[in-house]
């Protein structure tokens, strides 16, 4: 019943908004633009190619060597020479590789979210704007009609001179705040626009976005475990950590012997020749080492940075999700009570003003505090639907 009861005065917010159309940018439709449009993630795709590219050239075997020799005016020995890595080095430099890509894609995978939820904030912010400014139209054309009430009661000596004077001011101090409105309006478009890669000042219209479910069912268990499955920064961490453990892996391999195989033409006296050459590296204990130590240390270092960033993430999850609570509990409070009592007092209000059983003072509070309940419950709605989206970044996944 209060979900209905939500959408229903959230229509009634936008009642005065234009019909959608057609040409209207939805907020699914932004995210996808701008995701489209990103040079980060056009920067972490061309990336991703690379090392396709590099894990392809792992296995495959090194170019050959061709040579010549000259041993006297008709001798020479043509050579050709492949080099062969003992069995296992390159498969450990394609996992090492794999590894990389994997924490790479969650990366961007990280970046398309933070990127998502950026759009989305902003695009509630310029709905948000757009309220105000309709919401300022609606409030000056609800003074306009006081001050006509209190013109016919001026002839009739019941409405002084200065609370017409005051009133006048009201409506221009209603004028500094559309102007405030507009400025606001223009700084939304900007941020907008820039997202969707599109010139800041392009002229830009919005489809009011549906209202935010609210309140709804914060499972803290659940929504743990699924930012220890799912956060994109932590799966990267992870890929990380098995990359690490894939280079300590190639640092031990480097003190395995290597294969070259030379096949060859002796021009005099004329026969071929070839052999299979084994090369096993000079150990030289401190080198390799230190090179395995300091392969080692980074793999802890990793998996310490993978319990750090979950700690941080969890200690995030808990402040979102204590304020996005009381953001749900103070937009149902809105929309069952404060909206409702304040609209019943300004409609009660101006009925006595017109029959002159009130002043123009206690009018003027009663219509202050219905337009904004109203203003403020809008920003309630936007920074509510900001607070959604910080929530599913953290999480990684959508929230219910």
């Amino acid at each position: 019943m209060k979900k209905n009861s939500a959408n229903l005065l959230f229509g009634i917010i936008l009642l005065a908004a234009p019909a959608a159309a057609a040409d209207l940018l939805t907020l699914p439709e932004a995210v996808s633009i701008a995701l489209a449009q990103s040079p980060e993630h056009a920067r972490f795709e061309a990336e991703l190619r690379a090392l396709a590219a590099q894990k392809r050239l792992a296995y495959a075997p090194a170019s050959p060597v061709l040579g010549l020799e000259s041993s006297g005016p008709d001798a020479r020995t043509y050579t050709v020479s492949q080099s062969l890595a003992f069995p296992g080095k390159a498969r450990t430099e394609a996992q090492t590789l794999e590894f990389e890509t994997r924490k790479l894609a969650c990366g961007m995978d990280a970046l398309d979210q933070e990127t998502a939820r950026s759009v989305k904030s902003a695009f509630y912010q310029l709905w948000l704007a757009g309220e105000k400014l309709r919401l300022d139209g609606q409030k000056r054309a609800s003074f306009e009609n006081i001050l006509k009430i209190a013109e016919r009661r001026s002839v009739k000596e019941t409405t002084t001179e200065v609370e017409l004077l005051i009133l006048k001011t009201a409506m221009e101090g209603v004028e500094n705040e559309r102007t405030d409105d507009e400025s606001l309006k223009e700084k939304a478009i900007a941020r907008l626009n820039l997202l969707l890669g599109r010139p800041p000042d392009s002229p830009l219209e919005i489809q009011a976005p549906s209202a935010p479910a609210y309140p709804f069912s914060i499972d803290m268990p659940r929504l743990r475990e699924t930012l220890k499955a799912q956060n994109p920064s932590l799966k990267a961490e992870s890929a990380e950590i098995l990359a690490a453990g894939s280079r300590l892996k190639s640092a031990r391999q480097k003190s395995l012997p290597d294969f070259t195989l030379t096949g060859g033409y002796v021009t005099n006296p004329a026969f071929y020749t070839g052999k299979l050459a084994l090369t096993i590296p000079l150990y030289y204990h401190f080198s390799e080492r230190e090179e395995i130590k300091a392969a080692g240390e980074l793999a802890s270092a990793r998996a310490a940075r993978k319990l750090a960033l979950e700690r941080r993430l969890l200690t995030e999850l808990e402040d979102k999700a204590a304020v996005l609570k009381a953001l749900g509990l103070k937009l149902d409070r809105y929309n069952t009570k404060i909206i409702p009592l304040s609209d019943r007092a300004f409609r009660v209000a101006m009925r006595n003003y017109e029959y002159g059983k009130i002043d123009f003072s206690t009018l003027k509070a009663s219509a202050d505090t219905w337009f904004n309940s109203m203003t403020e419950y809008a920003g309630l709605l936007a920074d509510y639907a900001a607070g959604r989206a910080d929530l599913e970044l953290i999480v990684g996944a959508p929230l219910p």
